[in-house]
């Protein structure tokens, strides 16, 4: 005698033809088109008064101390904490620091993020503290990383100049020189056409204050093959030869870092780990000798 079978009832989940495809893929183009268009257009512009912006930072530069800061890092980085490879080798890169979107057209250059405590550490680094969830999801859950053992580390160090995002006379000499730029007409008229949202170029200190500290700024990196506002402005500083932006996170209003370990070259800085640490991990110091260890 066969065994009754219980049959479970069937969905129907997704229908779409060939031509459904090919749409979506327009659709793909057509915001890739538009977003390029803008970042070409402003790029351009940006170039006219890259030396203007660059003295601007400069002028606008501090030395900055600090002293055991955390810095948390995955199992692949553990015996090399300071590296700051990973911050290239992903499309998005990071919030300061232009990765791997799209070399061809966009030169990335490496950052090493800090936070003053370990709970805005993890936080800017999985999005949520490590006892907090999401709709029953937690951190490492989100993150696809919940099997991935994790380091967090300390790190004391002398930074020669850096660039402080809560100087606001300073943003509002960098909106002074950029908020004349244009996007012009034709473009503009695509995103009307597409049923994309318009881009505008930023007029003012908050918004660009915003911008530098937009919690979804992976976006354009991800969705637009662009880099995001807060990256562009970590291009410009970095290229003006400053070791680092002091910013605040949105997330606990705590002090955080970006260094770009390229600007130690010639300069007194130096970044250090502290604490006990595992004998396997030989790589303890960055300063101006070493810094080349630590992108490569």
């Amino acid at each position: 005698m066969k065994k009754k079978i219980n049959k479970s009832p069937l969905y129907l989940l997704d229908k779409f033809s060939v031509h459904d495809i090919k749409q979506w893929e327009n659709i793909k183009n057509q915001v890739l088109e538009y977003y390029w268009n803008v970042y070409s257009v402003l790029a351009h512009q940006r170039a006219q008064v890259f030396d203007d912006l660059k003295k601007l930072f400069i002028l606008n530069s501090q030395p900055y101390e600090f002293e055991d800061w955390q810095r948390v890092v995955t199992y692949a980085f553990t015996l090399n904490p300071l590296s700051a490879i990973g911050s290239i080798a992903s499309p998005p890169g990071g919030r300061f620091n232009i990765g791997d979107i799209d070399e061809s057209k966009f030169s990335k250059f490496p950052a090493l993020y800090l936070a003053e405590d370990r709970k805005t550490a993890y936080m800017e680094k999985f999005g949520l503290s490590e006892d907090q969830k999401l709709r029953g999801v937690t951190a490492p859950e989100l993150t696809l990383s919940e099997t991935e053992p994790i380091s967090i580390v300390s790190i004391s160090g002398k930074l020669d100049a850096i660039f402080d995002v809560e100087n606001k006379k300073a943003l509002m000499e960098f909106v002074s020189i950029t908020k004349g730029f244009k996007i012009p007409k034709k473009i503009s008229e695509m995103a009307k056409h597409y049923k994309i949202e318009a881009q505008s170029v930023i007029t003012n200190v908050d918004a660009l204050y915003n911008s530098l500290l937009d919690p979804n700024w992976r976006r354009f990196p991800q969705q637009a093959d662009t880099p995001s506002n807060s990256q562009i402005f970590g291009q410009i500083i970095e290229s003006a030869g400053l070791q680092g932006i002091l910013y605040k996170s949105k997330k606990t209003g705590k002090k955080c870092l970006a260094i770009f370990p390229k600007n130690f070259e010639g300069s007194q800085c130096a970044i250090e780990l502290q604490g006990v640490i595992p004998p396997e991990v030989t790589n303890r110091r960055m300063d101006s000798a070493s810094w080349m260890r630590f992108i490569q």
